[in-house]
């Protein structure tokens, strides 16, 4: 069945988005960009990052759902 998902497959999706995300792509800023951006905001440095991983796990989670919603 043409969209069977594999291990192969899920691997090879992880690490494309793995890649992406690192090193920027598909009109995605790097991670280095994304960083240095949120310190240019205001508040200390434990909000920035702070900031930074909430908004991440949030769009995560987005994906994830669009995904598996996807494959079932």
């Amino acid at each position: 069945m043409a969209n069977e998902l594999s291990e192969s497959k899920l691997m090879q999706a992880l690490n494309w988005t793995y890649e992406q995300a690192v090193k920027g792509g598909a009109g995605f800023d790097s991670a280095e960009d994304m960083a240095n951006d949120y310190l240019k905001g205001s508040g200390s440095l434990h909000d920035k990052a702070d900031s930074l991983i909430r908004w991440q796990n949030t769009k995560a989670a987005f994906w994830e759902v669009l995904l598996v919603a996807q494959w079932t």
